[in-house]
């Protein structure tokens, strides 16, 4: 066992300086791709600003253009086939759903005609007994019958 001691010291020894020089190398390779990668990602975050932003808006503004006369056509069709069905339908649920008229009495505003008639009547009869006693005639005041002349007396004679 001793032997196996020295000799995996011997090989730890040998490796010791591989792996060190394994890291630093590694480490370089790292720090020299963060710097080759870093102008590579602005330059494609502005190519694609550049080429495929607009290329996308382009297949935006197609897709809309071919979606809108779509859309309308389906509204249209809607509009002529569902919605006379479903205007129809609400008419009726409030047709069912309406309470109606409350069936009121109408005694209550007979009752109150007949008595502002009857008020009425009251105040007429009392205004003309109130004139009737203030105006007396006296025979001096009546008319007196103007005799009439022959052309009114011959016009009585012939219409009657």
């Amino acid at each position: 066992m001793a032997r196996t001691k020295n000799s995996t010291e011997a090989v730890a020894a040998q490796v010791k300086p591989v792996v060190n020089s394994t890291t630093a190398a590694a480490s370089r390779g790292l720090q020299k791709a963060r710097i080759w990668a870093e102008p590579q990602v602005e330059r494609a975050g502005q190519v694609m600003q550049e080429t495929v932003a607009p290329a996308t808006r382009r297949g935006v503004f197609k897709a809309r253009a071919w979606a809108a006369p779509q859309v309308e056509r389906t509204g249209q069709v809607i509009q002529d086939t569902v919605a006379p069905k479903v205007a129809d339908a609400l008419t009726a649920s409030a047709r069912r759903i309406d309470p109606g008229k409350p069936n009121r009495s109408r005694w209550p505003m007979l009752v109150g005609l007949a008595a502002l008639l009857a008020a009425a009547g009251a105040a007429v009869a009392a205004w003309r007994k109130s004139t009737a006693s203030s105006t007396t005639t006296t025979p001096a005041d009546e008319d007196v019958p103007v005799p009439l002349n022959e052309e009114a007396k011959a016009d009585a004679a012939r219409t009657s």
